[in-house]
């Protein structure tokens, strides 16, 4: 990009960039983290600055750098600085206007430059490329330590996902979107979106493994892209009354007006239109008709290139989604306010205890299965809407019609949360599965065999996940890790939490490992009893004296292609130690958020003789 006009006074952007937040924050000095006015470092340094693990600056090849940044958020009040974890920044200041706001994003999409002249692009990339991002910090999108771990990735609530991992996100579906110029490449967007109306099953006993592996094999493609993205779910039992009247989505999937959509707009339509977005930038609209509406100086001879432009921008968002809008006639309190799915129906499907009622009946005795009937038809009716009502030829939402519900992004966040409710279903009905394992998938080159275990497909869902420690550095007695940032939201409903410890070394001698929450003091003398931060212990049984010659007690690196032989004696374990109890105990207590602190104590041995050797911690939240 080129340089962007300079301040009255010529300064370089860097520095009125510093002027606007300092004159914002007054004479108000909070921590930010024990990092003061992080704004005033070099860019460099901003680059790499976190305010409790929110990222300000997104990674540099990130698509919306600026829009996709912690700095902006914060400034928007967007989450997680919309009031449900930390204010709008500046803290304790006055908000910055929108055209201020508005240069800050330009000026982090132009890559943070300290002088005025333009810069480089970045090696390799060619100009209209989409680049998916390594994360600049693992803790930032903890499925990428997983990849590197090798061990299953989750899939989270798409409410609660980080910039970074929702950034690689929409930019692996624009590469897979980018692909639908050639009509023959079967990796495109629109060749996976026509597989669903092609082929899916829907009435009877396969529908459920048809969909698993469905979602699977796209999540794959996505992966072929960036490694450590994976679909999210929405979880839409969690939507008030409210959000329901309102035609509620998720904010990733939304349109909306920020410094990319003005760029791409810019000379293409009326300056009348771009005076009206610039009053409304960081705002955002569940449909296309909620835009029209908040944008009436867009004329109609200019609506398709301004819908091209919000459809690149977010590629999570269609113009061909219309959520509980159903024409004049019916609002969607008449239509569904007795049939959106709540959090008491879910308790009912998941108590169900036979295949045909959960998921239907086999193709000799065809039954529609409950998911299969509501909540999954109820959703995707609600989703795709029908803003002129439901007659024929009138238009209707993409998720309507089985045809062409993949064709909408927000397909896979949807089906995601059907599947994790059978996910949810077979830890309650152990055994319970589809009358024939044999029955072929059609479309999707799996049988229903290949779908009964998701750990086995390499994944899990978690509401959330917080990567606390990665690569801890050396062996050690006692281990602290940072508060995890959890969403308060997540924090307080969740059904499980769980402390992970990834690829622990085998210790030579036996060793039990106590663990706290929200005690970072503790030692091998913290009393246990009574103690609400004491969340239990685990032991780890030592190996012993190495028997063999050099190496013999090492693992193996990674296993080679066609290398079947068994594990190593020594692989490094994985640990899952529940810590739902501990955490709830705390919250009661007022505790607004989580840390971890590992005593390792040998028997016989004096303290701190005792060392862990692990590679990461994580702490996880399921709903």
């Amino acid at each position: 990009m080129g340089k962007r006009q300079q301040h009255h006074d010529d300064v370089s952007r860097q520095e009125r960039v510093r002027r606007i937040l300092d004159t914002a924050a007054g004479s108000a000095e909070p921590g930010y983290d024990n990092q003061g006015r992080f704004w005033n470092r070099t860019s460099s340094e901003l680059e790499a600055t976190s305010v409790y693990d929110v990222v300000m600056i997104a990674p540099a090849c990130t698509p919306n750098r600026g829009a996709s940044s912690g700095l902006i958020a914060g400034l928007r009040g967007e989450r997680p600085f919309d009031g449900t974890q930390f204010p709008p920044l500046p803290w304790g200041g006055t908000r910055v206007g929108v055209q201020d706001i508005r240069f800050i994003s330009d000026w982090i999409d132009d890559g943070l430059p300290e002088t005025d002249a333009p810069p480089p692009p970045p090696p390799g990339r060619s100009a209209g490329s989409v680049e998916v991002c390594p994360p600049a910090d693992e803790t930032d999108d903890p499925n990428a330590h997983r990849e590197r771990l090798g061990i299953i990735k989750a899939r989270h609530d798409v409410e609660h996902l980080s910039a970074t991992e929702l950034a690689n996100l929409r930019a692996a579906i624009a590469e897979l979107k980018a692909l639908n110029s050639w009509s023959r490449d079967r990796r495109s967007y629109d060749s996976w979106a026509q597989v669903h109306g092609d082929e899916c099953p829907h009435g009877w006993s396969i529908f459920l493994p048809w969909h698993r592996m469905y979602l699977w094999g796209f999540e794959q493609q996505l992966q072929d892209r960036h490694p450590s993205v994976t679909l999210p779910y929405w979880d839409w039992t969690q939507s008030s009354p409210q959000q329901i009247a309102d035609g509620y989505i998720p904010q990733a999937y939304r349109c909306g007006v920020d410094g990319a959509l003005l760029r791409l707009l810019a000379g293409k339509v009326s300056a009348a239109a771009i005076k009206d977005f610039e009053g409304h930038e960081g705002e955002t609209y569940n449909s296309i008709n909620r835009f029209w509406k908040a944008h009436p100086a867009i004329r109609s001879d200019e609506q398709q290139v301004v819908i091209d432009a919000l459809e690149t921008v977010n590629p999570l968002f269609t113009a061909q989604r219309w959520p509980g809008e159903f024409g004049t006639d019916g609002s969607v309190e008449s239509i569904f306010r007795h049939h959106y799915p709540t959090p008491d129906d879910l308790e009912r499907i998941l108590a169900l205890d036979s295949w045909r009622d959960f998921g239907g009946g086999m193709d000799v005795d065809q039954s529609f299965g409950i998911v299969d009937m509501d909540p999954h038809n109820t959703m995707h009716i609600w989703i795709g809407g029908a803003p002129e009502g439901m007659a024929s030829g009138k238009p209707q939402g993409y998720m309507l019609a089985n045809l062409t519900a993949a064709f909408d992004p927000i397909f896979w966040a949807h089906h995601g949360n059907v599947d994790r409710i059978w996910a949810r279903w077979q830890e309650r009905h152990i055994g319970v599965d589809p009358p024939d394992p044999s029955d072929i998938l059609q479309g999707v080159h799996a049988t229903v065999q290949d779908s009964l275990s998701i750990t086995k497909l390499g994944y899990e869902y978690a509401a959330d996940t917080h990567l606390l420690v990665a690569d801890a550095g050396p062996p050690a007695a006692t281990l602290n890790t940072p508060r995890a940032g959890v969403v308060p939201i997540v924090l307080s409903s969740h059904r499980r939490a769980e402390l992970r410890l990834h690829r622990i070394t085998q210790p030579k001698n036996s060793l039990v490992v106590r663990v706290f929450l929200n005690a970072p003091e503790a030692d091998e003398t913290t009393p246990l009893e009574g103690n609400t931060h004491y969340a239990g212990h685990f032991t780890l049984f030592g190996h012993g004296p190495c028997v063999g010659g050099p190496g013999h007690c090492d693992p193996r690196p990674r296993v080679r292609p066609f290398d079947t032989r068994p594990q190593h004696h020594n692989e490094p374990w994985n640990i899952r130690f529940d810590v739902t109890e501990a955490v709830a105990a705390l919250v009661a207590q007022g505790a607004t958020d989580i840390d971890a602190t590992l005593v390792v104590v040998e028997p016989g041995a004096k303290a701190g003789a005792a060392k862990l050797d692990l590679d990461g911690i994580s702490l996880s939240f399921h709903h």
